[in-house]
């Protein structure tokens, strides 16, 4: 994993002749516009570049394709910790896909796959044994919305759990959101995620509702950095948002995300002033 600057990585392929290299997509597009910024391309020696992860935009793919030699080969591997890996898939069938949801290739020999509602689940040789404390496991739900197409490959089709990716980070909201409900204003919170179009990175947005019996949130902010309302620094909010009443929703009156990651996405921020 790129815990280097992109200019030191080019610099270790170049000295070593590297001919393989594996990246994350959110770390091939900062390499990529590194590339672009200086007027560079990708050393001739790299002849075969990994990338790990879902989803892989076709936005990503196209600026490191543009920058390498026309021989070089990418290939997308959809993995996840529990499973290394499920499916691979070459960039430039996937560069063709023109169907929805996001391909990610047939699975890989001894992975075996299954739809559960609209929830692909997994197993095979590779798989986890299970979560410590809990019970061995023998599906593994992903938490991902699948399909299998005529072809058999994996198709993506959203997130079923509530999880956000940034970079190489998991982030799960009910981890802190407990947390930063307890700084002194914040009547209640939601942590959500709208992808970046172009990386298929997570930008996280934390929305918070005033507590009305409190008259300024006081520690504002900063209650997320310290003391006893401290998260996680990979955890951290992009933005945070403060307005009065956040939507919610059904009869127990839940806060909707779905109208929040609606909102976020649109930039439509009247709601929240």
């Amino acid at each position: 994993p790129l815990a280097i600057t992109p200019a030191k990585f080019l610099r270790d392929v170049e000295k070593h002749s590297a001919t393989h290299a594996f990246l994350l997509p959110v770390e091939a597009w900062k390499v990529a516009l590194h590339c672009e910024r200086t007027g560079r391309r990708l050393p001739e020696s790299l002849r075969h570049l990994f990338l790990f992860s879902a989803p892989i935009t076709s936005t990503v793919l196209e600026r490191v394709h543009a920058l390498a030699s026309d021989d070089m080969k990418i290939t997308c591997a959809y993995a996840m910790t529990e499973m290394v890996p499920v499916a691979w898939i070459d960039s430039r069938e996937k560069l063709g896909w023109s169907g929805d949801g996001d391909v990610v290739g047939r699975p890989v020999p001894g992975v075996e796959t299954r739809i559960v509602g609209e929830e692909l689940e997994l197993r095979g040789p590779n798989t986890f044994l299970g979560y410590v404390g809990m019970q061995r496991v023998d599906w593994h739900r992903t938490g991902d919305n699948a399909r299998i197409d005529d072809a058999g490959r994996i198709v993506l089709m959203g997130r079923a759990k509530d999880m956000l990716i940034r970079d190489d980070f998991n982030l799960y909201p009910g981890l802190y959101e407990p947390t930063i409900s307890r700084i002194d204003g914040v009547g209640a919170c939601v942590i959500i995620g709208v992808p970046d179009p172009e990386t298929a990175d997570e930008r996280v947005l934390l929305y918070v509702e005033r507590d009305p019996a409190v008259r300024e949130l006081k520690r504002g902010e900063r209650g997320i950095c310290s003391g006893d309302t401290r998260i996680d620094g990979k955890a951290r909010p992009d933005e945070i948002r403060v307005g009065e009443q956040l939507p919610r929703s059904g009869r127990s009156r839940k806060i909707d995300r779905t109208a929040l990651r609606v909102q976020a996405a649109a930039g439509d921020e009247e709601a929240m002033r």
